[in-house]
């Protein structure tokens, strides 16, 4: 385990599922409202599948990697839903949790199944790539944001870091700019946040912006496209 992992408390979600409560940020790693029910849609349908359409090898970047939750309804997507496509996952995060943590956390029952691929997720080492499922290539990064970087760009990147006003240092201008160092022309942002401060800098930056229905609980999200 590493010395800085993080022991996290569970709390379930209305939609039966259960996030973290991170100790340290005081914020949840999820809506309350329904973890799986936000991931799927913010990130999976918002995301995944609205790049999909147009090409089958997606690179994603993840800022938030956390439970891990994301990375496995890509993964169970991509297997169930897009047999063509093939996935190289990239996952940032600067308070790996402990793995005890995670042997506690109950995935929902209907993908109880997929517990021992969530288990090989997490126990993975850090820094190195490796192939996870027939379709799917993952590299997780133990770092701060700003200090992550690629020597190429991203397709799709899940902004999932936690929320403004948790850490407002995620959602500002120099944020902003290292999204838009990470993707190339027609590079698609996802997150839950709908905060207006956050899309004026995006537009500003040089993408263009879409409000969309959000997850269960929230009234908008965010989904943008790089010019």
């Amino acid at each position: 385990m590493k010395e800085d992992s993080i022991k996290a408390s569970l709390v379930k979600t209305r939609d039966g599922s259960f996030t973290l409560h991170h100790p340290l940020i005081g914020a949840t790693y999820h809506s309350t409202h329904g973890a799986v029910q936000e991931s799927m849609h913010v990130f999976i349908e918002q995301g995944l599948f609205f790049v999909a359409e147009r090409q089958k090898q997606i690179k994603i970047l993840e800022m938030g990697f956390g439970s891990g939750l994301n990375a496995l309804l890509s993964r169970l997507t991509t297997e169930s839903r897009l047999p063509k496509h093939h996935l190289f996952y990239e996952g940032i995060e600067a308070y790996p949790l402990a793995l005890e943590t995670i042997a506690a956390y109950p995935l929902p029952p209907e993908l109880s199944v997929w517990q021992t691929a969530f288990m090989e997720l997490h126990q993975s080492p850090w820094g190195q790539a490796f192939s996870w499922g027939r379709q799917m290539i993952v590299k997780k990064h133990c770092c701060q944001w700003q200090a992550f970087w690629a020597s190429y760009t991203f397709d799709l990147i899940y902004y999932d870091a936690f929320a403004p006003s948790a850490q407002p240092e995620l959602w500002d201008a120099a944020s902003v700019q290292k999204l838009h160092a990470l993707t190339h022309p027609g590079s698609v942002v996802v997150t839950y946040c709908a905060q207006g401060a956050f899309k004026r800098l995006l537009k500003a930056t040089g993408f263009q912006v879409e409000a969309l229905p959000g997850a269960p609980g929230k009234r908008e999200m965010t989904r943008a496209v790089r010019l």
